[in-house]
């Protein structure tokens, strides 16, 4: 079999975020990300891909927390493009003072059978607080059923901008 390497699209985002945890209250903030065509020839997307996403964060006893996240991505596929649904669920836990790990199901792409059917990944990894408004993270991403690549390995760098 033939094995594919090489870099996916770098995908631009800003945040909104709306509410803070208060009992059954999730933090809740919306995203916009835009992936940009920059990958290599196997990875890169067809043109400038914009999705929207809803996420929903609690946090629980002894340093876990739970999160949520639905959307939708405008995406394109080998002749077309078509909207696609985005759901995870995240447990993290407080592992330092700045540092969290967390085990992630991802379903970054939910489409019909048409446009290649479901892209599904359990991601695991780490992220550290490097001030206050700083933020990078790695992980990596094993496949889950239906369609995914066999192994991921990204990488984050979050900045908070706020008045």
């Amino acid at each position: 079999a033939d094995d594919d390497f090489g870099l996916a699209d770098v995908a631009l985002g800003v945040k909104w975020h709306a509410v803070d945890n208060d009992g059954l209250v999730p933090s809740s903030a919306v995203l916009f990300h835009l992936a940009l065509p920059t990958g290599t020839r196997e990875f890169r997307g067809d043109g400038a891909r914009p999705s929207l996403r809803a996420v929903g964060a609690w946090s629980l006893p002894h340093g876990l927390g739970l999160g949520t996240m639905v959307g939708a991505v405008y995406e394109s596929g080998t002749e077309e493009r078509f909207w696609a649904g985005i759901f995870g669920a995240v447990v993290g836990v407080t592992v330092a003072e700045r540092g969290r790990a967390f085990a992630e199901i991802a379903l970054p792409l939910m489409a019909g059978d048409e446009h290649g059917g479901n892209l599904g990944l359990w991601d695991f990894g780490f992220s550290w607080l490097l001030r206050d408004d700083m933020q990078i993270d790695a992980a990596f991403s094993l496949p889950a059923p239906d369609v995914a690549p066999d192994l991921v390995l990204s990488f984050g760098f979050s900045k908070l901008w706020a008045p």
